[in-house]
């Protein structure tokens, strides 16, 4: 409500009292990457099985394998895995995805591996054939460093003859196993030379976001952060939110917000590049929530509080702050007001001098 906006200044001073015033302010490119795609060996662990009852594999893509795929950071939408020799087992599967700095995998526990990992996929398959199979995953934002891939197999008891075997390269110490019968296995794991071959979908395109995702009508006009983008694009948003550089919601080539300007809201922000490719951020405008112990203020819109917000005030108090306007008309709404009638007092004073 953008009432309150003529040159004149307005101090409110409280004695005691329970007071609240409000003062009236994605289209991105899919590329599937090979990563590891020239092994042959087929063994017991890598990455899917059912040798044992109980499973669980761990491996390490290092940046640079990704790198020299063609790929780079984005958000991961599909895996894929090999193949290499067909077996009928149903085996309950989950796939982790974690980023870290290390390019070995260390002696540990598979629940100290699978700590701050995202379980991006979980279900029940066969793999009745031979060749890459595709796991749609939930969207995994791999932003830095390298690409841990842990994969857990829970066929139960002693495991199966009909289990499938997948195709691998030996490539050192970027992987591990753990493998029991009968129940999940608790040990720290062992050392596999063999890392599976693997592919991933990563979906390309710019990144923007803001410093924060709320602000209030007396910030500080917030510019974006863009990464990732092709050329020199536009910003838009939904109705109400405001540009500094257009003085409206579209056409923007800074995206720049004149919070003073917009509307309070929830808006989408879309920039949308010069290949076409678009992202989007969601930022909030709001009042500016005060305490009558805070700062005097100047703008258009404040919640403004006792010196307890929304519990009781303190006792023996004396608060004041003055309220300077932009342009306009003042207007005061009490959504809120509570007392004790013997001793305490509300005063609101108009004073163009501020005295």
């Amino acid at each position: 409500m953008k009432t309150f906006c003529e040159n004149k200044l307005f101090g409110l001073n409280l004695l005691l009292g329970v007071l609240m015033v409000i003062w009236s302010g994605a289209c991105f490119g899919q590329t599937q990457y090979n990563i590891q795609t020239s092994g042959t060996y087929e063994g017991y662990y890598e990455p899917i099985g059912a040798y044992y009852g109980y499973q669980r594999y761990a491996t390490i893509y290092q940046y640079s394998q990704i790198t020299a795929a063609g790929g780079d950071y984005g958000t991961i939408t599909h895996i894929s895995f090999e193949v290499g020799s067909s077996g009928s087992a149903s085996i309950p599967t989950k796939i982790y995805l974690k980023e870290t700095s290390s390019t070995e995998l260390s002696s540990g526990t598979w629940s100290s591996k699978i700590s701050g990992a995202t379980l991006v996929y979980s279900s029940t398959n066969s793999y009745n054939s031979t060749g890459w199979i595709q796991f749609d995953i939930t969207d995994f934002d791999f932003t830095s460093n390298n690409l841990m891939v842990l994969v857990e197999s829970n066929y139960g008891g002693g495991g199966t003859s009909s289990r499938p075997y997948f195709k691998s390269l030996f490539d050192g110490d970027e992987s591990r196993y753990w493998a029991s019968d009968y129940s999940a296995p608790t040990g720290n794991g062992s050392s596999d030379d063999y890392q599976a071959n693997f592919k991933c979908t990563i979906e390309s395109g710019p990144s923007l976001s803001y410093a924060s995702a709320t602000y209030c009508s007396a910030d500080s006009d917030p510019s974006p952060t863009l990464t990732g983008n092709a050329g020199a694009g536009t910003y838009s948003s939904t109705s109400g939110l405001v540009f500094a550089d257009v003085a409206s919601n579209t056409g923007s080539s800074t995206g720049v917000i004149d919070v003073s300007a917009s509307s309070f809201g929830v808006y989408t922000i879309t920039y949308t590049d010069t290949d076409a490719s678009t992202v989007t951020f969601n930022v909030t405008i709001e009042p500016c929530q005060l305490l009558m112990t805070d700062s005097d203020f100047t703008g258009c819109e404040a919640i403004i509080k006792d010196n307890g917000g929304d519990s009781n005030y303190g006792n023996s108090r004396y608060d004041e702050i003055v309220l300077t306007p932009l342009s306009g008309v003042a207007k005061l709404v009490f959504s809120y007001f509570e007392t004790e009638s013997c001793c305490d007092d509300l005063s609101i004073y108009e004073d163009n001098g501020a005295s």
